[in-house]
């Protein structure tokens, strides 16, 4: 699945998950907090993309990949999808 497929699928995700934002504000650049995505939030959003793209979307995994880049990890919508492109090859 290529990056356009996965941005796509994420957007309407998030769009479930967070129904009071545009797409528009969702664009590889935004943090999920910026979304109004908090920890539990994010939770549900990632139960929402293993049903989704059909695979496990371990948080732990995530957050471990991105504690590697930075010490207070935050989590970027090119991140996750990055991620997810990497679950699913």
């Amino acid at each position: 699945m290529n990056t356009e497929k996965i941005l796509e699928l994420l957007k309407k995700t998030i769009l479930d998950t967070v129904p009071n934002i545009s797409q528009t504000d969702i664009v590889l650049e935004t943090s999920l907090s910026d979304l109004g995505i908090d920890s539990i939030k994010t939770v549900e959003l990632i139960i929402r993309l293993e049903e989704t793209f059909g695979e496990e979307i371990t948080f732990d995994d995530w957050l471990d990949q991105e504690r590697e880049k930075d010490i207070i990890p935050t989590f970027i919508v090119k991140d996750l999808v990055s991620y997810i492109k990497e679950k699913l090859a």
